[in-house]
């Protein structure tokens, strides 16, 4: 039986249309388990794993914790796809979709051990790029365009 969109459905479901609206075939077939925010994503060559975190507050800046199990399921996926292919889709509430890659995640998040999750915030001031930063506010080197969710995933 349906049931009213929440926002999840929402959030994650605009970010998945931008995709299909941008002329590129595309396959996106959700992975079992992880509160069902994994993804493989693929349009002719290129392939991706996205797991999407969403943020519902409406203003810059947005929060994101990742768990443990979450970075062990995107870290684990698909041996042989590279880690500059497995991303974060960070979804800034209705502003758009924020970008990272395993790699990018990797160089602003220290990963020990004993650590169960790390918070990541991404701001966007008016008119400007995404700024991404991780624990203790160590900030991406650089900043990510809003187009990279519909640019990225299709390069090969």
């Amino acid at each position: 039986m349906a049931g009213a969109f929440n926002d999840r459905a929402l959030l994650i479901g605009a970010s998945l249309a931008q995709l299909a609206t941008t002329g590129h075939a595309v396959t996106i077939h959700e992975r079992p388990g992880l509160e069902r925010c994994l993804f493989d994503i693929r349009s002719q060559d290129a392939v991706s794993s996205v797991l999407f975190k969403y943020s519902t507050r409406r203003k810059s800046p947005w929060y994101f914790t990742v768990n443990r199990e979450q970075l062990d399921a995107l870290g684990g996926r698909a041996p042989a796809l590279p880690p500059s292919r497995r991303f974060f889709a960070l979804v800034c509430h209705t502003d758009g979709v924020c970008l990272v890659s395993l790699d990018d995640f990797y160089e602003i998040v220290s990963v020990r051990r004993q650590d169960q999750q790390w918070g990541i915030s991404v701001s966007r001031p008016q008119s400007t790029q995404y700024r991404v930063s991780g624990p203790g506010r160590e900030p991406l080197d650089r900043t990510i365009p809003r187009s990279r969710w519909t640019t990225e995933i299709f390069q090969v």
